[in-house]
């Protein structure tokens, strides 16, 4: 799975700006058969697909969310077998924020900090 992902992100190194390089790191990833994946997120974590992109062979890139927006996990798909390579938790809302609702102006990350129990600002 690491080369199928070092491949979905091939083109990305092909040319890149002054200043940027490209980069191999060692991630963990947990793997294994994409409906297996998905329905964990969705039974364990209450996470749901929110945005797909795909690619011409078939792999995509899922960012998941449960529907409070305070969890995230981002899996790379290829046909038959899924790596989620990040997952995390977030302040209520910001781990998808569609951009419709940037525009609106809503609270300041300090605003919603200062919300959380036990966080004392």
């Amino acid at each position: 799975m690491i080369l199928g992902a070092a491949l979905l992100a091939a083109p990305a190194f092909a040319e890149l700006p002054e200043g940027l390089k490209g980069e191999m790191h060692t991630t963990p990833m947990i793997c294994g058969d994409t409906v297996a994946l998905y329905k964990a997120l969705k039974e364990d974590h209450g996470e749901d697909p929110m945005v797909l992109g795909f690619n011409k062979n078939y792999g995509a890139v899922v960012w998941f969310t449960n529907p409070e927006r305070t969890k995230l996990s981002i899996v790379i798909d290829t046909p038959q077998r899924s790596c989620m390579i990040y997952s995390s938790q977030c302040l209520p809302g910001d781990c998808f924020v569609p951009a419709s609702e940037l525009i609106d102006s809503g609270p300041t990350e300090l605003d919603k900090l200062k919300q959380l129990d036990g966080v004392d600002i």
